[in-house]
């Protein structure tokens, strides 16, 4: 029963969270108007029923059954599930917008009913036998449950930890009011850095450049920056912390690689790695912020970082307690000894 509900949570997590387009997440929001919500609602449910039975496919595979006997059971099974999911998604997305500040509770109880859904169909699949055929004997099976849970858990903290993560930041910046960021003096200082570098590599490029043209350069540069950075606090100058953040891809590839890092020395129990790795980002965090006097970016950054860092260490206390070491080593070893 285990292995089957979690075949099923990785074919979910992928449908869910990895072959559903921005696109076509935008569509079902009903952003583009009904007949494109209606598609895009259809279109994730066809992927999601697919996946489902993909699943069951892959577990009658491993444990020696025959699919193929089974496959209108399957096919019901498979377009139950699918009917449920549309219903919950649908249901949803009409809360959503009645209920706009509530993105990350909806977002959670989405995701519990449809993992309810799954616990359930698995229970009265295994309760009447609906599937019912005589198992081969697998040395393996814990090995490869253990490899199945390993990728749920990678799976779980890549995309949707970062939509946690995000939904999260975005309710606790609508209840604290915090929903700019200032522009501070560091942004601006690297701004000034890369008009003097146009100034000088101009200079350099000039084969009649002279002292007089340098100190000019240089002189004016000064006068000009001392009168922006003199008025920066007279003037509010801010933008909106979605704009800031949110289409930052390259922290968020960050997170990915964090949370990774994290999860693969939680799993070894390389503990003082994951103090040493947290310590370095801190150390860059402080450096990007020393200058900026801005406690909202701050503590949106530091928000940000503690919840991905609680979420990391949940999801990997989970695997490693239903992971079997030995039997994940001998099914290591028998998949690389055929080579060796």
């Amino acid at each position: 029963m285990f292995y089957l509900a979690l075949i099923l949570l990785l074919a979910h997590l992928i449908a869910d969270f990895y072959t559903q387009s921005t696109i076509m997440v935008e569509n079902k929001s009903g952003k583009y108007g009904r007949k494109k919500a209606a598609w895009g609602h259809i279109t994730h449910v066809c992927e999601h029923f697919l996946a489902f039975c993909l699943g069951l496919f892959v577990w009658f595979y491993l444990m020696g059954g025959n699919f193929c006997h089974f496959s209108i059971p399957v096919l019901c099974l498979g377009a139950i599930y699918a009917v449920i999911h549309l219903i919950t998604d649908v249901l949803k997305e009409l809360t959503k917008k009645k209920f706009a500040n509530k993105d990350l509770h909806l977002f959670m109880a989405d995701q519990v009913i449809h993992l309810s859904t799954i616990l359930i169909i698995v229970s009265i699949i295994y309760k009447f036998e609906l599937l019912k055929f005589t198992p081969i004997k697998n040395e393996h099976i814990k090995g490869m449950t253990s490899i199945i849970t390993i990728m749920c858990g990678l799976l779980i903290l890549l995309r949707p930890v970062s939509l946690f993560v995000e939904k999260f930041l975005n309710m606790a910046m609508a209840e604290t009011k915090i929903t700019h960021i200032k522009v501070t003096k560091s942004h601006i200082s690297k701004m000034l850095e890369e008009n003097l570098k146009v100034k000088l590599n101009a200079l350099m490029d000039d084969t009649s450049c002279a002292p007089a043209a340098v100190k000019k350069v240089y002189t004016d540069y000064k006068d000009r920056a001392e009168i922006i950075v003199s008025e920066i606090p007279n003037v509010d100058i801010s933008i909106e912390s979605k704009e800031a953040f949110t289409s930052n891809k390259g922290g968020q590839w960050i997170g990915y690689v964090e949370r990774v890092m994290i999860f693969t020395f939680f799993m070894f129990g390389q503990f003082t790695a994951i103090a040493a790795m947290m310590a370095i980002k801190t150390a860059f965090r402080f450096n990007d912020l020393k200058d900026d006097n801005d406690s909202h970016r701050s503590e949106y950054i530091m928000l940000g970082t503690f919840v991905s860092l609680f979420m990391t260490f949940l999801v990997s206390l989970v695997v490693k307690h239903y992971i079997s070491p030995g039997d994940l080593t001998k099914f290591i070893d028998s998949l690389i000894n055929p080579f060796v």
